[in-house]
């Protein structure tokens, strides 16, 4: 159960409005195993939902996406509970040089296991999706269901959407973080044509003490990955992460810079390879060809039409059987048993309908102790 009583200890409370910020500050790690996620929760509608992890798109802010989420026409929040969660080295994440994409995998479920999350729906907007993804595909077993916003799986290191924002990287690297924040500001407008991206930057701006500024991520390190051709570089999808073989769903504008829909779309299904395809698993939102169109929890239309397709998802596919057709399946379909695999004669197969559970953490902490009891006990084992 995720409620704000529960949390607690670790956490620090914002008021009544059952939006709790991970407590701590980010740290410079040199350790892979120690590097600790931080985010914001928010609690769903109900006791004991299960939990969907989100990560924003790169050097965007958790607390942007609070509005889209909390928004009564998104009913998301009716059926999960949602950590809107940075990846290392950005916002109050630790920092740590690598930027391997299974290091970052393995950074998500540590954090599952530190908050004593067994499964979750994963999901993330632009590179944050990539993130999501790559933690699916290295952690199968802990995930339920997928989605991508304004992402597909392929190496973005030449598209002009991730360029422009390499651009903006290496053109704040010398301001001195001094002075007003005015002042900031403006010469972030100077150097950030795209308003939002400026905007994007001018939220990472951190007073350390009046007149004294840093950012809220690790500029130093990312630079010198996203200046980099390497596998490694955060906007590359990189084939040896896997493949995901859950449910999954990618939605983007048709006319979005960062998913070019006549051939990225093949991506998604090459990766995802239980994606149904168009109509089913992929959805382009019909929209201008604005920049602005990438930042979906923005647009009042596009909000809207986003929010509908993931609680749809949460509600109807996310965690169901991939040989079923939705959740309202388990009832009237069933998964017939592969005969040729009845090697036991004395064994009674039938065919069988798979149960989806919700994982308690709390019953397999307790089967766990048991276990280890069991295990002193009998064999005097520690």
């Amino acid at each position: 159960m995720h409620s704000a009583i529960r949390f607690a200890r670790n956490f620090t409370c914002l008021g009544n409005s059952r939006v709790t910020v991970s407590a701590g500050k980010s740290v410079v790690q040199a350790n892979n195993e120690d590097v600790d996620l931080r985010g914001i929760h928010l609690q769903g509608k109900y006791e004991d939902l299960p939990t969907m992890i989100f990560f924003p798109q790169m050097l965007d802010q958790a607390e942007n996406w609070i509005k889209f989420f909390k928004n009564p026409n998104n009913k998301v929040l009716d059926s999960r509970n949602v950590w809107l969660l940075y990846p290392r080295n950005f916002g109050s994440s630790d920092r740590h040089a690598s930027y391997y994409g299974e290091d970052m995998a393995n950074d998500v479920a540590r954090f599952m296991w530190k908050n004593q999350i067994s499964t979750a729906t994963i999901g993330g907007h632009g590179i944050g999706a990539k993130h999501a993804l790559t933690a699916a595909c290295y952690h199968s077993s802990r995930f339920t269901g997928y989605m991508g916003v304004d992402y597909a799986p392929v190496n973005y290191q030449y598209y002009e959407s991730f360029r422009e924002v390499k651009t903006y990287l290496n053109a704040v690297k010398d301001i001195k973080l001094l002075g007003s924040k005015a002042n900031l500001n403006k010469q972030l407008e100077d150097l950030i044509p795209d308003a939002k991206w400026c905007e994007v930057f001018k939220q990472n701006l951190v007073m350390e003490k009046p007149g004294v500024y840093s950012w809220n991520f690790d500029l130093a390190s990312l630079l010198d990955n996203v200046n980099s051709a390497r596998m490694s570089n955060i906007g590359a999808w990189n084939p040896h992460y896997g493949m995901w073989s859950g449910r999954n769903q990618f939605y983007f504008s048709d006319q979005s810079r960062w998913v070019h829909m006549g051939t990225n779309t093949l991506a998604m299904q090459k990766t995802c390879i239980k994606n149904r395809g168009f109509g089913q698993d992929i959805w382009a939102f019909q929209s201008d060809e604005s920049p602005a169109n990438h930042w979906m929890y923005e647009h009042s239309e596009l909000s809207d039409l986003l929010a509908m397709r993931m609680g749809d998802f949460v509600n109807n596919l996310d965690g169901v059987n991939v040989l079923l057709s939705d959740r309202s399946s388990l009832f009237n379909e069933e998964i017939a048993d592969r005969t040729k695999t009845r090697v036991d004669p004395e064994h009674f197969y039938q065919n069988h309908t798979p149960a989806h559970p919700h994982h308690n953490w709390n019953v397999i902490r307790v089967r766990d102790q048991r276990m280890q009891q069991l295990a002193h006990h009998h064999w005097g084992f520690h």
